[in-house]
Formats: C-alpha cells, structure tokens, sequence
C-alpha cells in the first residue's frame, strides 16, 4: 500500500481520535455601535473562531492549490466529445490537483524535493541540448529545459496518413536527449520562449491573491509573537506551510503552469520502431526518503513504481533514470534531493519552534509534541550519524561486509522516516484537538486585520 493510501485511511481515524468528545461551549461577542453617523469606524479588536479558521483555511488553499506547475497529463485528443466529456475531463483535471494539494498538505517537503528534481532535470536538458539547439535555429532556455522535463514532447504512434492524431508517448527528459543526439528526431521543435508560456494556465492576478494571503499571514503570525500574544497550531502549520509554498514558487519560476496539450516530435504510421523502443528508458518512480537509502529502494519498503512506458510523469515522486549516463551523475541528484528535503524539514520545524509554549490540554501532549518538533529538526543530523556509523563501526572498525552493512542502514534509515511521519501525523492531530479549545488571549485582534485578506 502507498503513503498517500496509507495517509488517506489513517488520517481521518487519528483525528477523531485526537480531537476526542468535549463538552461544547460558546461565546457571542456585543460590539457598541456609535450614537450618530460617523466617517469611520475601526475594526474590533476581537476575532472569532471561524475567522481564524477560515483566514487559515484560505492560505492553506493559496500554498497547496495555487503554487502547484503539475507535468503535462493524458492527452485528451479528442476523447469524450460534448458536454458530459467536458465534464469528465474537467472533474479528472480536479480530482488531481486536490490530490496534489493534499499531499502538500501532509508533507510538504516531498514536494520541494520534486520541485527541486525537477529544475535540476530542467537545466540537464538545458545545457545538454543547447549546442543541438543552435543548430536548429530554435531559441533554448530554462523554459524548454522545463518544457521538456514536464514531459512536454511525444512521439505519436499509428498515426493517420495525414500525420494527425495517433497514440501520444510522453518523452522523458533523457529520451529527449538521447533522441536529438542519435539524430533520432531530426530537429528541435520551433517554439519560442512565449509560445511555451502562452500555453502556461499561470494567472498574475491569482497568483499575486495567493502571495498577498501568505504574506498577510506571516504578517500576523509576526505581530501576535512580537505582541506576546498566544498563536494557534493551525496559524503555525499555515505558516510552515507558507515557508514551503515560497520555496516551492522559486523552483517553479520559470516552469510552464498546467500545461494541457503536448507537442509531437515525430509521427510514426504504425507502431514505435522496436529499435526506438529499445533506446527509450522504463521510468521509475521513488518516493524522496527512500532514494536516500539504496537497499530501502531494494527492498521496495515504500514500492517504487514503474509506470507504463510513454505515459505522462508523476507530480509527486523523483524520477529514477537507469540510463548509463545518468549512474555517473545519480550520486548528486540524490544529494540534491537529500539537501532539498533536508532543508524542508528544517524550516517546517523552525516555524514550529515558535510554538514552544503553546498551552495543551495536558501537559503528557506537550512534551510530546516537543519531542516530534525536536525530531523532525534534527532528523538530518540523525541520518548523517546513521551513514558516520555505517562508516565507522559497520566499515572500519567490525569490517562488515557492503551486502550486510547496507542492508542495515537502509533498514535504520526508512525506520527513522516512517518515526517522521509518525511525528508529523502527531503534529496535524494536535493542530485539530488544540483548535477547540483555544485560550482567551487568542482572540485578541491585531493591527493586521486592517489589511485586505480572506478570512
């Protein structure tokens, strides 16, 4: 079973837990009003509970839905014609990006890794394919390099005679590659920086709201700490979550935003040649911690999958590349994405730091929660000392054998993920059970909430 199953099943069940049964009690605030008409009237220096609720939900929606540059998805070509097929496709297109925006909810740093991956693969494609470019006439910047990574070109199969239509095969960065040096596509398609972005479903306007929310929160969660004044676990994880989501739009800068429709390549009357298929690569797909450890990859403790060949890229895994090229330069896509996770986790729990004297409920889930928020802040500590004893102890000193010692840290290492998981699930069940009873001083307004925000 996946995480993200695994996630979906036991969440709902450890929030009910968490949260519990408690007696139900409420307060409505009375505002004066003014005698005679006036020009202005301040805000109260109160809040409510749904306005903190929602202001919070808001900017969780701005820093999971709207940030998200998804890769390029099944090509619809013309399936499912009229209203009902628009509806379809339509409610698919949704399903994914919730399903994308939960994720990012749970754990964030997975997808900075990706994000991070992806630019990386980005400007691989970039540099390797820019002397080609040239020579095509075709202007290459980072833009393409993402283009192409996002699995923006395809080879189309059993095409009619006219050349339209056919079967889509989504190319991977390094099928693109090696197919433009072995001359195997004979020039780069021409499209120019603009056209890509034409096609990019970025909105400035939106994407400015969503900016505008998360700074507002930061804004407030700032002056409530300056002020002394108690702050949620909720406004804390929105404001991890903001810390991500602007990690996360650096990354994405120049990546084109859902981009629907690909571009093909070459057409071919019939099926992909055999010996074209043979230099295409099978994708595998890891999840981010466990390309950390080799032998929990081995193990297949979190499965990495291999999806069909020719189909469009996950959203939410790294990309292994089995190519003979790539074993030589796979040591430092792995340290990126270690350094990318690591970093993730290390301002996620910084941002929680903050909360170190949050009052709760009995002072037996306080001290866990310290604990899972010490955890996940020195986490990549524990995985550097995990490798010194792999080294050290295992290596030099019981000289071990590599088939025994990696084995072991592959074991230690996903054991040490899963504990992280299980700290983070810890930290979202308390966000839920803190929320209903929150202490007086929490309602206190701020100068903030005369700034425009969704609340």
């Amino acid at each position: 079973m996946s995480v993200a199953k695994t996630l979906a099943y036991a969440l709902p069940w450890w929030l009910a837990a968490a949260v519990g049964v408690q007696a139900y009690t409420s307060f409505d605030p009375v505002c004066t009003r003014p005698a005679d008409s006036v020009n202005f009237v301040s805000s109260p220096d109160a809040r409510g509970t749904m306005e903190i609720l929602w202001s919070s939900l808001f900017t969780i929606v701005a820093c999971t839905w709207t940030i998200h540059h998804p890769n390029v998805p099944e090509q619809r070509d013309g399936r499912d014609p009229g209203f009902l097929g628009d509806l379809r496709w339509g409610l698919w297109s949704a399903l994914e990006s919730a399903k994308l925006a939960l994720v990012t909810i749970l754990t964030p740093e997975l997808i900075i890794s990706v994000a991070w991956d992806q630019r990386r693969i980005a400007k691989k494609v970039m540099h390797e394919l820019k002397e080609r470019a040239d020579r095509d006439g075709v202007p290459w910047t980072l833009v393409h390099g993402h283009y192409v990574a996002m699995g923006g070109f395809v080879l189309r199969s059993n095409a009619l005679e006219c050349g339209r239509g056919g079967k889509p095969y989504h190319l991977t960065a390094d099928d693109v590659i090696l197919l433009r040096t072995n001359d195997n596509i004979e020039r780069l398609p021409n499209l120019t920086r603009d056209e890509i972005t034409d096609k990019s479903k970025s909105d400035p306007v939106m994407k400015g709201i969503a900016i505008c929310q998360i700074l507002w929160s930061i804004a407030q969660i700032a002056t409530r700490e300056i002020r002394q004044l108690p702050i949620s676990l909720l406004e804390l994880n929105v404001l991890a979550l903001a810390a991500c989501a602007i990690c996360i739009y650096l990354l994405c800068w120049s990546k084109p935003k859902h981009v629907q429709v690909a571009v093909t390549v070459r057409t071919y009357n019939g099926d992909l040649p055999e010996e074209l298929k043979e230099k295409l690569e099978q994708p595998e797909m890891s999840a981010a911690w466990v390309i950390l450890f080799e032998t929990a990859q081995a193990l297949q403790i979190i499965p990495t999958t291999h999806p069909k060949m020719g189909q469009p890229l996950s959203n939410t895994r790294v990309q292994l590349h089995p190519h003979e090229k790539e074993k030589e330069t796979g040591k430092s896509g792995k340290s990126g994405v270690a350094a990318s996770l690591f970093l993730a986790a290390t301002i996620f729990g910084a941002v929680h730091m903050a909360g170190w004297n949050i009052t709760f409920p009995t002072k037996a889930e306080q001290i866990i929660w310290r604990c899972a928020i010490i955890y996940i802040l020195t986490l990549p500590t524990l995985i550097f000392l995990l490798h010194c004893i792999g080294l050290v102890l295992f290596s030099r000193i019981l000289r071990l054998e590599d088939e025994v010692i990696d084995p072991l840290l592959g074991i230690g290492g996903t054991i040490l993920c899963w504990l992280y998981l299980a700290a983070r699930l810890f930290i979202l069940a308390e966000t839920a059970r803190t929320f209903i009873s929150l202490p007086p001083g929490m309602f206190i307004s701020t100068w903030t909430r005369n700034i425009p925000h969704f609340s």
